[in-house]
């Protein structure tokens, strides 16, 4: 909501738009508009709207866009105020918006009930210019400013009692989003499937909510961010796409991309029983990284925050505030999302960076100061190749196997690029490769038989073991035990304090050993 805000891109995300070069044909309104609905209904939609055209000008009213939600659960809809269309006499169209405009988000489900989601946008009013070919028309918008007010929240039906709706009548709802500096540009292009992108910036936006229980427990929310931008590209089946049908739309082209980088970021939370603190959190990040992809190929996620901390307060949980921060976090995902006859790729990571813990916390376990402060580091690089037996979007299907406990993928290669724990004066680190026999079940208790090895080096562990006895966190006898144990799979390596071990395993013959010791 805080991009730019039109009947049909509020629905769907701000619109899913892209950055495209300007336009040298022409458009007339009725091309506009068919452009727009073209896009609905490729989302899944339906556009109802009267055109009511005065020469250049046209008012577009009555605006409501619906949909079917996913197995005959019920419909959904969306209603905006009027907007209109002016033919400039150059071959582009001005969507003019009014500086005050009514937003509805509704719902009806079978058996449950209706509810409707007001909201207003104001402003200055704003123009978006379109351009191009009828069935390619790219929009421009710069707006200095956005405010979005929720202004109710109403539910009906039987699945709601008269409680329900006194208590949500008595909650006191508010809530308000606000940006500032919102410029972009957006392309629709219709065909068999019709792209939709989308790229822009808002140099600033925050926001704040708040609720009342009848037992007058208090929730408040606020946030800012500093500039945002973003990017996406989106091609649907120009016939539309359901949520079941998903495996489909991929083999029919369905894809997904999106780009987001977000500079300092804050984000309150508070519960209050009166004077009474339940909880209260804030979190701070200099800058977010992330990009989202799904298409035939699978699905791709990869985001860092850098400047991350977080002060959270629960009394009954813990009596003193939990203060943390980490330099940096990261996190990527690559997986496949339809079935093959041959195993697919996979990836895994997820790290931190420099995390620091506030003393007070310390000195809970630690009061004496036993335990070395340093930033901790963490990560885990996986990847490998798995086989998909189903497509791993339909729902259906997953279901069914979800019921017989049977597993839709299964492992055939496992890469360790990476292993990562450094913390309280120790270091582990590691690296490795396995192979898996999805035609042996037997010689590993029902798990397919690896092969591989694994090499692990602690740095740092026998002075651990000794801080740990000196806090009487561990009694003598075990870590005397847990030394006997690392003396007798592990090796002396370079350095003070350091053992090393390589863990290798025969799925052939179901043999497993360290350091060439037999352990199985």
């Amino acid at each position: 909501m805080s991009r730019h805000v039109s009947a049909l891109a509020l629905f769907s995300a701000a619109a899913l738009v892209a950055p495209a070069t300007p336009a040298t044909a022409d458009v007339a309104a009725s091309d506009v508009w068919a452009n727009q609905v073209a896009m609905l209904r490729a989302l899944g939609g339906r556009m109802s709207a009267t055109l009511e055209s005065d020469g250049t000008t046209t008012n577009v009213r009555g605006i409501d866009a619906s949909f079917a939600l996913p197995m005959g659960v019920g419909t959904a809809n969306l209603t905006t105020s009027d907007i209109v269309l002016i033919e400039n006499g150059d071959g582009t169209v001005t969507m003019r918006y009014p500086a005050a405009m009514d937003i509805a988000m509704g719902f009806s489900i079978a058996e449950f009930g209706d509810g409707s989601l007001a909201m207003r946008m104001t402003g200055p009013g704003y123009d978006m210019l379109a351009s191009g070919d009828p069935g390619d028309v790219s929009y421009s918008y710069d707006v200095a400013e956005i405010a979005i007010e929720l202004v109710g929240l109403d539910l009906s039906g039987p699945g709601f009692s008269p409680a329900d709706m006194q208590a949500l009548a008595d909650a006191n709802l508010a809530g308000t989003i606000r940006t500032a500096g919102n410029r972009g540009t957006m392309r629709i292009r219709e065909g068999d499937l019709v792209t939709m992108s989308f790229d822009g910036t808002v140099d600033s936006q925050d926001f704040d909510f708040a609720y009342t229980t009848p037992d007058g427990l208090a929730s408040t929310q606020s946030g800012s961010t500093g500039e945002v931008g973003f990017a996406a590209e989106v091609a649907i089946p120009a016939n539309g796409v359901g949520l079941m049908a998903l495996p489909q739309a991929l083999r029919d082209g369905l894809s997904l991309s999106l780009q987001s980088r977000v500079a300092d970021n804050v984000s309150n939370q508070e519960v209050k029983l009166g004077d009474q603190l339940f909880s209260s959190s804030r979190t701070v990040t200099a800058l977010t990284d992330a990009t989202v992809a799904a298409d035939a190929d699978g699905l791709r996620i990869d985001g860092t925050a850098e400047g991350y901390s977080l002060e959270m307060q629960n009394p009954m949980l813990v009596p003193l505030p939990v203060r943390l921060a980490a330099s940096r976090i990261s996190a990527a995902m690559e997986m496949p999302l339809l079935a093959s006859d041959k195993p697919q790729p996979f990836v895994f990571r997820i790290g931190f960076g420099g995390l620091v813990i506030d003393e007070s916390l310390w000195g809970l376990v630690d009061p004496a100061g036993v335990l070395p402060r340093d930033p901790a580091d963490a990560n885990l690089d996986l990847s490998g190749r798995i086989g998909t037996s189903v497509d791993l979007v339909d729902f259906e299907k997953l279901a069914e196997l979800e019921a017989t406990g049977e597993v839709p993928f299964s492992i055939h290669a496992l890469d360790i690029a990476d292993l990562l724990l450094r913390a309280v004066g120790a270091e582990l680190t590691g690296s490795g490769a396995f192979t898996f026999d999805m035609n042996d079940l037997a010689t590993f208790g029902g798990m397919p038989a690896p092969t591989g090895k694994l090499d692990l080096r602690l740095v740092g562990g026998n002075a651990l073991l000794d801080k740990l006895v000196a806090m009487g966190l561990i009694p003598e006898d075990e870590a005397m035990g847990a030394r006997m144990m690392m003396g007798l799979f592990a090796r002396p390596g370079d350095g003070e304090d350091t053992l090393e071990t390589t863990i290798e395993v025969d799925g052939a013959t179901g043999a497993v050993s360290a350091n060439g010791q037999r352990l199985q």
